[in-house]
């Protein structure tokens, strides 16, 4: 029965991610091939909304607010993989530095993540000695901010190579497309920074004010940074995707070969 304003809150959620799903399928098959990592992650992180909220309507275990709180990982690797994406329509793209820089960054959010996780199920369990639960959290929230910030700069390297609208002109639409893309992967991260940057602060006060507590906190805390930042970031990627989602049908950047080029004058 839904009686507590956090299940209320789960329940809107459900729906929420459920619609988003259904739009990242759709933009999943609609950007094609240069798109799968991505939008791959973002459903990766929609499902995990839905499965911890899911369990949180009918248990207050930690199990839940657990995994909602990895979500933020998958999220963060939505938007690395979309703006690896965008980078494949550059002149400069180059595929074996491009695939080095993006596992590195997974193994460094994931790592953050793996040990955010692993301190949190430690700190609801008696046995466990509650100091080392929390540097573990500390540790992994430390090293997924430190990866945001490494995505952060492959995000603007990318922005910069990327064509305008206009340099890129109706030849070359997948890149103006890109650009597009890149916007709105840029726009997400004030909310990804806000959700990260409050899981740093609880993961230094979990013991001495319960009320940040990711997992059993006030319910303001659940609404904004829990829920309300990543809600924002996932409309916009969805937002950004849908408007974008011819790019994989459009030509993609190409220079232009000599003879073109003399035939403008």
């Amino acid at each position: 029965m839904i009686e507590t304003p956090s299940q209320r809150l789960a329940v809107a959620e459900l729906a929420i991610y459920a619609l988003f799903s259904l739009l990242g399928i759709f933009n999943f098959i609609k950007h094609g091939r240069h798109g799968w990592l991505g939008w791959f992650f973002f459903l990766a992180f929609c499902l995990l909304r839905l499965t911890g909220q899911g369990m949180s309507i009918n248990s207050s275990s930690s199990s839940a607010a657990i995994v909602s709180s990895i979500g933020i990982s998958a999220l963060i690797l939505a938007v690395l993989g979309i703006t690896h994406e965008c980078s494949k329509y550059t002149k400069n793209y180059k595929k074996q530095v491009e695939w080095a820089v993006i596992i590195f960054l997974h193994v460094v959010v994931s790592t953050g993540i793996i040990l955010v996780a692993i301190g949190g199920s430690h700190l609801s369990d008696p046995a466990e000695d509650p100091k080392k639960s929390q540097n573990l959290m500390e540790g992994g929230y430390i090293l997924v901010l430190l990866g945001l910030l490494l995505v952060t700069g492959y995000i603007i390297a990318t922005w910069r190579i990327l064509p305008s609208a206009h340099q890129a002109g109706g030849a070359h639409a997948s890149s103006a497309q890109a650009k597009t893309m890149a916007l709105a992967v840029i726009c997400t991260l004030p909310f990804i920074y806000a959700r990260v940057i409050f899981g740093v602060v609880s993961a230094f006060k979990i013991l001495t004010d319960p009320s940040l507590s990711p997992f059993n906190g006030s319910f303001v805390v659940k609404l904004v940074p829990m829920s309300l930042m990543q809600i924002f970031a996932a409309l916009i990627l969805v937002v950004g995707g849908l408007l974008t989602r011819n790019i994989a049908s459009k030509k993609a950047y190409e220079p232009e070969r000599p003879e073109l080029l003399l035939s403008h004058f």
